[in-house]
């Protein structure tokens, strides 16, 4: 949950970091995205465009993870440590999607309790379990989010954070994994 605030003026700062936030945090996860794509091409071993046009014509997210994951069992298969690297990562993704449906699924609101206010981001889900016998106050007006159902300002830049460093990783392998298609050099 967000620090309380005096007045509604406060609140509405703190609303509007937000909004910047998840703007953050969704913007990066595209960046994610774009970056599987690549490494997608990098496994097919086909022109970036072609793969990128395949992965983004999936629309689920979990089908074209499985998608990566298949065409990373073939091209890995001669290469144990990078596919190691890409299950480990996998999993990760696979969990942080989870991480970005929450950002991408909230709504950001000040919720008033006992003339102090609060900005929460609450994901769609807990609504039910907010409204649980509230009290209809206004517009943008709510009591305030039970610990755990909301997402704090700190837990956004947090995972922000982890957004960016899951793409480096990503970008890592998709290096490593260049590098290892290449045909080796002959000696001179």
């Amino acid at each position: 949950m967000s620090k309380t605030h005096e007045t509604l003026d406060e609140a509405e700062n703190e609303r509007q970091a937000a909004y910047t936030l998840v703007g953050e945090a969704l913007s990066l996860w595209n960046q994610i995205e774009g970056s599987l794509a690549f490494l997608f091409a990098s496994y097919l071993k086909t022109d970036a465009s072609i793969a990128m046009a395949s992965y983004h014509a999936v629309i689920s997210f979990e089908a074209r993870l499985a998608m990566v994951n298949a065409a990373a069992e073939k091209k890995l298969r001669l290469h144990p440590e990078l596919f190691d690297r890409w299950k480990t990562l996998s999993g990760r993704i696979s969990k942080k999607a989870k991480k970005r449906a929450e950002i991408a699924h909230c709504t950001i609101m000040i919720m008033e309790h006992n003339g102090r206010y609060t900005v929460e981001a609450l994901p769609y889900w807990h609504f039910s379990k907010l409204l649980a016998g509230a009290k209809y106050r206004g517009p943008g007006l709510m009591p305030v989010a039970p610990n755990g159902l909301s997402l704090s300002l700190k837990q956004l830049d947090d995972r922000i954070a982890s957004f960016k460093d899951l793409n480096a990783r990503i970008i890592d392998l998709n290096g490593d994994v260049e590098r290892a298609s290449q045909p080796p050099e002959e000696a001179p």
